[in-house]
């Protein structure tokens, strides 16, 4: 199973992808910075918005641990989840 974790360098999309890496998952990060990773895997870097349904086509599983760094802006998150849905 290939999993795609959005946001993985952030807070929770780190330890997503660390417990993803436990259970020996094929995972790929999907991130802005990839500096900024905390494990050596595979990614693909790109801005949230930036991403496209060819990013996301090989994975089965695509997670989304996209922050909001000021925290007020929800429709950020909405516009994140509209794009995987519609991909």
């Amino acid at each position: 199973m290939k999993i795609a974790i959005i946001g993985a360098t952030w807070k929770s999309g780190q330890k997503i992808l660390a417990q993803a890496l436990n259970r020996g998952l094929d995972v790929t990060a999907i991130v802005r910075s990839p500096a900024k990773l905390t494990a050596k895997v595979p990614f693909i870097q790109r801005e949230v918005f930036q991403i496209t349904a060819s990013d996301l086509a090989p994975f089965d599983v695509i997670i989304s641990a996209f922050g909001n760094s000021d925290g007020n802006n929800r429709q950020e998150h909405v516009q994140v989840m509209t794009i995987i849905s519609i991909s």
